[in-house]
């Protein structure tokens, strides 16, 4: 009887302890602040490095998702330009400063299904803002992200860039 409920307590908080790495940033991740402008974690834990140049997309794998079932598609790396950059930039920042969508889960950290942006400050400090699963803003920087990247399964933008991968 303990091992079932301790089995089936593991599988209904698997997904929370499943996130990507840029849920909690380590000191490394700190350091490395300056190579970046943004991360983004979709619902789905699928992560986005935005810089001035560039957004590199890590897609989660099945072996990743709480399901077993879920494939965030290809990695890979898009060249942006200043317009596309400053279009996510916008948006982001207008997220992080919108204090009623963050999701507080308490002590289990990130829920299943919300997204999560980081920023480093000039101190690099990571400015940090949950957003909830259902919420509008984070509808819109998933469909902007995915428009960004040519989509999650595609293999050239909409632009007619050749997406590469590092």
């Amino acid at each position: 009887m303990k091992q079932l409920i301790l089995t089936l307590t593991l599988i209904i908080l698997s997904p929370i302890f499943a996130l990507p790495t840029i849920a909690n940033p380590t000191s490394s991740e700190r350091a490395a602040a300056d190579k970046y402008e943004y991360q983004y974690a979709d619902g789905a834990g699928n992560s986005y490095i935005i810089d001035r140049q560039s957004i590199d997309y890590r897609p989660i794998t099945r072996a990743e998702s709480s399901s077993g079932m879920y494939d965030g598609g290809t990695p890979r790396k898009v060249k942006i330009d200043a317009r596309q950059y400053q279009e996510i930039a916008d948006k982001l920042d207008r997220v992080l400063d919108i204090k009623s969508i963050d999701t507080n889960n308490g002590n289990l950290g990130r829920a299943k299904g919300t997204g999560l942006i980081l920023k480093p400050d000039k101190n690099r400090q990571i400015q940090r803002r949950v957003i909830a699963s259902n919420s509008q803003e984070r509808r819109e920087i998933e469909a902007l992200l995915d428009r960004l990247i040519g989509g999650k399964n595609s293999s050239i933008l909409n632009t007619g860039k050749i997406i590469y991968y590092d």
